[in-house]
């Protein structure tokens, strides 16, 4: 599912920290940031020796910080936290959005992490607009064809594809006609 569950939509790489945070169970509640800035400085000093709390402030809300230190944030935060699902997914969400990581479906897909990131792109750009409005539920129901797709292409056991499929691919091929 693209990063919108529940009514909530999480388009600003802080508001995704911040969920991260909350399916590890990182103390909520006030003071959260000066919180997570002195765990990060407790637990590996070294790579954060020096980090501000406007830094920190500015992770929480729009600048979600390089690949590197969030790595680096990740390492720290294992000491005492675990974290559901497939890690790097969860990074590539917090730095860039799309497919929600922390659900059932996602850890069960055979699809790369950096195809999964594209997939909801992709997802994203074709519902346009409606994206902002679409339920959690249909946009998981489109993601679940999709890879019902995907899964039928890479079965080496399936000869020919089913109707609904061949249906799927002739709406497709049509609605890019005029895209080339």
């Amino acid at each position: 599912m693209l990063a919108k569950r529940s009514g909530e939509v999480w388009e600003r790489s802080g508001d995704r920290l911040s969920k991260i945070l909350d399916v590890i169970g990182f103390p909520e509640g006030h003071g959260r940031m000066i919180k997570f800035l002195d765990y990060l400085s407790h637990h590996n000093p070294s790579a954060f020796e020096g980090l501000s709390y406007s830094t920190v402030k500015g992770w929480f809300s729009d600048r979600a910080p390089g690949m590197n230190r969030i790595d680096e944030v990740f390492e720290a935060l294992k000491e005492e936290y675990s974290f559901p699902g497939d890690e790097r997914l969860i990074k590539s969400w917090w730095k860039l959005g799309g497919f929600f990581p922390f659900t059932e479906e996602r850890s069960s897909t055979t699809l790369s992490v950096k195809l999964q990131i594209q997939l909801g792109n992709i997802i994203a750009a074709a519902l346009g607009n409606s994206f902002n409005t679409a339920s959690p539920e249909a946009i998981e129901a489109i993601q679940k064809e999709v890879l019902r797709v995907v899964s039928d292409y890479s079965d080496p056991e399936k000869v020919e594809p089913d109707l609904k499929t061949l249906s799927i691919l002739v709406q497709g091929v049509i609605a890019t006609q005029g895209d080339s």
